[in-house]
């Protein structure tokens, strides 16, 4: 099993994925990624793809209520682009 990552808030706009690690537990490459929230994810991914990057996957809605895609940098740093999505909180009455 990968030790759990957790996410840290930065600023009003922003968060941190990094790998959790303790001290019996070996591991590989550390890991960690900053996620940049933008105004439109997709209008951030044709920007990406303009720009000769080659993202992982098209933006996708995530269980964990973001839309979102990753890249890798030219130095093989992940960077994620997200947005929260607008869900509406109670069900519909029919």
């Amino acid at each position: 099993d990968d030790p759990p990552f957790r996410t840290y808030q930065i600023g009003a706009h922003g968060a941190l994925n990094l790998q959790g690690v303790d001290a019996t537990t070996p591991i590989g490459t550390p890991w960690g990624r900053p996620i940049i929230y933008v105004a439109s994810v997709d209008a951030m991914y044709a920007r990406a793809l303009e720009a000769g990057y080659q993202p992982e996957s098209p933006p996708s809605d995530a269980d964990w209520n973001e839309r979102f895609f990753q890249i890798k940098d030219p130095a093989g740093h992940e960077l994620a682009f997200a947005r929260p999505l607008l869900r509406n909180p109670t069900p519909e009455i029919r």
